[in-house]
């Protein structure tokens, strides 16, 4: 999995060309992305693997607060569950 994701990885460079639709002037000779222009490969490369990056850092963080929350969500339910049962 590590080795997939590496900026020497042809096909790592062609998913991420595709997912972030980077189009390449043949009449300029350069990568656009967003309105930027790239004269060369590498810094746009970096850039979207930075992107890339960030958004599984950012899918990590969420899926972790979710979880905290459901547990939490859990445990309010089973002490509720405790105190109406004291009653009986």
């Amino acid at each position: 999995m590590r080795q997939e994701r590496q900026l020497t990885n042809p096909k790592y460079a062609k998913y991420l060309y595709e997912k972030y639709k980077v189009t390449f002037s043949v009449s300029e000779l350069q990568f656009t992305f967003n309105g930027q222009k790239f004269p060369r490969a590498e810094p746009l490369m970096k850039q979207l693997h930075r992107y890339e990056s960030t958004e599984i850092n950012l899918n990590m963080y969420v899926l972790a607060l979710f979880l905290v929350l459901l547990c939490a969500v859990m445990y309010g339910i089973y002490a509720i569950d405790l105190y109406l049962q004291s009653f009986h």
